[in-house]
């Protein structure tokens, strides 16, 4: 492949304006150094052709390693020319799980900025209608301090949904159809484990390029990423506050299948203490040995099957009498 035949994994360039809109770029005008300020590239990192082209754009090596990494955290990472800056989006795609969290890797400089992510993100979207519109980002800074904003927007979205699952689990009678709402709460469960694996992170490096950045960064912009992170510790609360809430509900399911398992036994214990004395009686006079009483008395019979339902009603009477039943 030539190096001006656009590869697969070139998704979209565009020139910003600095008024809120921006210019599409051709990937054949990216091929001999950067031809504009203020310009954003999003590709796939697991193209060869993008690979390449990175080894290309003055990068340093380390830069370039993480950037392509096949598995990646939420992270920063300051160099001379720029920030790498590593975070974690909502998975949007059909078919998908929304807490299986997309990697997009970014280098921010000066003048532009690269995004790369093998997955289509829902955030990235957001910004090119923003673009197209005339109202989007007027600098690399701003773009990327929106690109952490929606990020952080669909996170929001995904922990609405969570509680949403768990109050109808908390509204619902529980003691209907105990097998298939323990497993919707043991999903649940599960589903909370992996965002907050990368909210984590996120937050931290958030924090950190907040805290120490990057000498071009404006003020408006390090507030802005301040604020992100702010909300994202929210989000990981409430993340903990969802799970919490799926230990207590599935607690008291067990509580309540443990109390309906409770009070059969109950009732069967009750049931053997009653028969106890009248099997002892029939198994005394079910022996095969003479001089068994009655047995040439044609009403013994009768007369035995009364004594056997005398003694379970005072056996009843007594149980009565203690309140065990």
């Amino acid at each position: 492949m030539s190096i001006d035949e656009k590869p697969q994994g070139f998704h979209f360039a565009r020139h910003l304006d600095g008024n809120g809109g921006a210019e599409v770029l051709e990937w054949s005008l990216l091929q001999n150094g950067r031809s504009h300020d203020r310009v954003w590239v999003h590709c796939d990192y697991e193209d060869p052709q993008i690979q390449q082209w990175l080894t290309r754009q003055n990068l340093d090596p380390l830069v370039i390693e993480a950037m392509i990494a096949e598995d990646s955290r939420p992270r920063v990472a300051l160099f001379d020319q720029g920030a790498l800056v590593g975070l974690r989006g909502v998975n949007k795609n059909p078919g998908e799980a929304m807490e299986d969290m997309v990697s997009i890797r970014v280098w921010l400089d000066t003048d532009r900025i690269i995004t790369l992510s093998n997955k289509p993100l829902a955030s990235v979207r957001d910004i090119q209608q923003q673009l197209g519109q005339g109202r989007g980002p007027k600098n690399t800074q701003a773009l990327f301090s929106e690109l952490c904003d929606r990020l952080e927007w669909y996170v929001s979205q995904m922990i609405d949904d969570y509680e949403d699952q768990v109050e109808l689990v908390e509204q619902s009678d529980l003691a209907q159809d105990h097998q298939h709402r323990r497993e919707g709460i043991s999903t649940l469960r599960r589903r909370v484990v992996t965002p907050r694996r990368y909210l984590a992170p996120q937050r931290d490096a958030l924090s950190q390029l907040a805290a120490e950045p990057p000498t071009w960064f404006n003020e408006r912009t390090s507030m802005h990423l301040k604020e992100i992170r702010n909300r994202l510790q929210r989000h990981m609360e409430d993340l903990d506050a969802v799970r919490d809430r799926t230990v207590i509900v599935q607690e008291e399911l067990q509580a309540q299948v443990s109390d309906q398992l409770n009070a059969r036994m109950y009732i069967i214990n009750i049931f053997a203490a009653i028969f106890l004395p009248l099997s002892f009686f029939t198994g005394l006079f079910g022996v095969n040995l003479g001089g068994i009483p009655g047995a040439q008395s044609g009403m013994a019979f009768v007369l035995f099957c009364l004594i056997l339902l005398f003694i379970g009603a005072g056996v009843l009477f007594v149980f009565h009498l203690k309140r065990w039943f």
